[in-house]
């Protein structure tokens, strides 16, 4: 006789479940606030990735406020993604001066980065953007960086103000 036998009523078994519920509600939405909460690192980790693979590379320089290097200039002609920028100029420009956070050039550096970042090029674009970086053996993510230096230099340009200004944080 190997069996064990449970023997537990309805109101018990509902309540064993009902509580089982409540734990594994609980327990995921905290999970959902540390994965919120570290989401700062992924940001963190993402800028020095770009940082360590633009050593190699050197297409902007490291001083701030960052500006493309003749290599950067280079690789934003001949990758297409000045002619990219420049054909839908008037909507980045719109959407940073619209977010109601971006007041500052420093603000306004961050936000075109983390823009250009998540940005979903065309798929003829991005395919051009891939052979190109491949090619040259770049990364995407400084191929974005690349237009995100353009495109902040374009908005600043456009809002009066001054690049300068992005080592003052208020």
């Amino acid at each position: 006789m190997d069996e064990i036998l449970i023997k537990i009523n309805w109101i018990y078994f509902l309540g064993i479940i009902g509580a089982l519920i409540v734990v594994a509600y609980y327990s995921g939405s905290r999970f959902s606030k540390i994965e919120t909460d570290v989401g700062w690192i992924k940001d963190i980790l993402k800028g020095l990735k770009i940082d360590i693979g633009n050593r190699d590379v050197g297409a902007f320089q490291k001083n701030s406020p960052v500006e493309l290097s003749d290599k950067g200039v280079k690789f934003l002609n001949d990758s297409g993604m000045k002619k990219y920028i420049d054909e839908r100029k008037n909507d980045f420009i719109t959407q940073c001066k619209i977010k109601e956070d971006v007041n500052t050039a420093y603000d306004v550096q961050g936000y075109i980065f983390s823009l250009l970042d998540d940005w979903k090029f065309d798929e003829s674009f991005e395919k051009q953007l891939k052979e190109y970086s491949y090619q040259q053996g770049i990364s995407l993510e400084i191929m974005r960086r690349i237009g995100g230096i353009y495109l902040r230099n374009l908005c600043l340009e456009e809002m009066n103000l001054n690049k300068k200004d992005i080592d003052n944080k208020i």
